[in-house]
């Protein structure tokens, strides 16, 4: 006979083990993954509990299959239930040219914080030439209506290694876009 916990002493125990963003793509160091393996007990809570899925962290990372990445983190979006939602782009300036997530393949602006738009809270991240075109001119005012901290950087062009600040760039940008965020 097997011995389980209540679901809360369980939830518990996994929000002290699950104490960073998921993330994208999937990889088995995280520790949703390898704590779902624990019991279908387990399994069941960390992907019934919102919580465990409002934090996420991309890796820069170029994809063949984009499609099938952005399924799996839609999947993973729909789990954090009505949660304000924290994105993360971690880029990779070391390489020869500057590499971030589903790079060439992705656009960062329509594939991911536009469907989620109005639940992100904080959002850090890459933009380059097109993407910071629409993330400028195709975002309504009041759209960020969680947002409480964003850190954007720009780059002129995909293979420039050098970046610059958003809002060191272009202050006239940055005046504006904190008008436009400032109706949160």
């Amino acid at each position: 006979m097997a011995f389980l916990l209540p679901p809360i002493v369980v939830q518990t125990i996994l929000r002290i083990l699950i104490d960073r963003p998921v993330i994208l793509p999937p990889s088995p160091e995280d520790p949703r993954h390898w704590l779902s393996l624990v019991s279908p007990q387990w399994e069941a809570i960390i992907n019934s509990t919102p919580d465990f899925w409002s934090s996420f962290t991309f890796l820069p990372i170029l994809f063949r299959n984009p499609t099938v990445q952005l399924g799996i983190f839609h999947s993973l979006v729909a789990r954090s239930g009505p949660n304000p939602l924290c994105f993360y782009f971690i880029p990779d300036f070391q390489a020869q040219e500057i590499l971030f997530f589903g790079k060439d393949n992705v656009s960062i602006v329509d594939d991911i914080i536009h469907p989620y738009i109005g639940r992100i809270q904080y959002l850090q991240t890459i933009l380059y030439d097109a993407e910071i075109r629409k993330f400028l001119l195709t975002i309504p005012v009041g759209a960020f209506s969680s947002l409480e901290g964003v850190d954007i950087v720009s780059i002129n062009t995909l293979s420039h290694p050098h970046s610059t600040s958003l809002w060191r760039s272009a202050p006239d940008s940055a005046l504006s876009c904190h008008s436009r965020f400032s109706n949160w």
